[in-house]
């Protein structure tokens, strides 16, 4: 079974950081067709996000040294990208209590020659690189003090991921202006178990039995 090696980042810039860039080409430009993500400077990179320098970033590197996954994690206290998604859930008071101390978790990517394959990290069980890097992001996202995180999935392979990692569903798959051809599926996960982190766990629990309604989310993405 092959090992992993996790890497926490924060901001941009640097080799690690053309290999991220590198790597979310092949994934999204590459293989599922989005488009306006070319760097037409440096062909078979993504643009660089001016976000990133504020952002966390989790790497999974293989034992030859080439990028296997990465996610990143953005707190909430300036940009949100994509906030239209999740304006409903924002206007909620247990939810604005805390949209400073939030976070927003995207651009979770794995190298089509990882997906599907069980490996060790440091530390964990064997799992997927995605659980990995999922359960690091989380961990690390909780231990610098954020309250609850967001995130968005573009197919049911990515929700289950971060279903398996603790996060709810709390809306369901629609197709929106942002990607007409891709269904999303926002998803939110409590990290602190006060006051605050109990009533946003209730909220997106609430959420996520009305989102499923007894239905799997696979099921839901199929009908999107």
């Amino acid at each position: 079974m092959a090992a992993i090696r996790l890497e926490a980042r924060a901001g941009s810039g640097g080799p690690w950081y053309r290999d991220y860039r590198r790597l979310r080409h092949r994934v999204f430009v590459v293989e599922q067709g989005w488009s306006g993500l070319d760097d037409r400077a440096e062909p078979g990179l993504t643009p660089p996000d001016p976000v990133d320098a504020e952002a966390a970033f989790w790497l999974a590197w293989s034992s030859a040294g080439s990028l296997a996954g990465a996610v990143r994690v953005l707190v909430l206290n300036g940009v949100f990208p994509h906030e239209e998604l999740f304006r409903h859930h924002l206007a909620r008071p247990e939810v604005a209590a805390v949209r400073s101390r939030m976070g927003t978790l995207n651009s979770l990517v794995v190298a089509g020659e990882w997906r599907q394959r069980r490996c060790f990290a440091s530390g964990s069980e064997p799992q997927s690189v995605a659980a990995h890097l999922l359960s690091a992001a989380v961990a690390g996202s909780r231990t610098a003090g954020l309250r609850a995180i967001v995130a968005t999935a573009q197919t049911s392979i990515s929700a289950r991921a971060l279903m398996r990692a603790g996060f709810r569903v709390i809306d369901v798959p629609v197709r929106t202006p942002l990607h007409p051809v891709f269904p999303m599926c926002n998803l939110g996960i409590a990290l602190s178990r006060d006051e605050e982190g109990r009533a946003i766990a209730d909220y997106f629990a609430r959420r996520e039995r009305d989102a499923l309604s007894g239905q799997s989310i696979t099921w839901l993405f199929s009908r999107a």
